[in-house]
């Protein structure tokens, strides 16, 4: 039977942590992004994995450099774009999008607990 416990390592840095169970880091969250501000600054998860350590979703694809693996958004919100990359704007040229300077930010900011207890994280 294998080990099934799950680990959390936080890094020094106080910028993210790792969870993991049977020898596989399974995913890394990102809490204090250091991403260019167009790409709307949010916490994400990555590298996301199966026990197995297959890898299930991307980071920064090249024409989306604003998707980080498994995230939380808002497309836009009072104007503001939290997704990340160029603003729609119907009507305009180059198929609707436009870069602006409107990019929002979410901050994660705090944790209730953070702990890990055998077979649940």
């Amino acid at each position: 039977m294998s080990d099934t416990h799950f680990r959390i390592e936080h890094d020094e840095a106080g910028t993210e942590f790792v969870v993991s169970a049977a020898g596989t880091d399974l995913a890394t969250y990102v809490y204090r992004p250091d991403s260019p501000l167009e790409e709307s600054l949010k916490p994400y998860l990555y590298p996301l994995k199966t026990l197995s350590g297959a890898p299930v979703g991307v980071y920064r694809p090249w024409g989306h450099r604003w998707h980080k693996g498994l995230q939380m958004t808002w497309s836009h919100l009072s104007g503001d774009n939290f997704w990340g990359g160029p603003t729609f704007e119907p009507g305009a040229p180059g198929h609707g999008y436009v870069w602006r300077e409107n990019h929002g930010r979410q901050v994660h900011r705090a944790f209730d607990r953070r702990n890990d207890s055998g077979s649940e994280v």
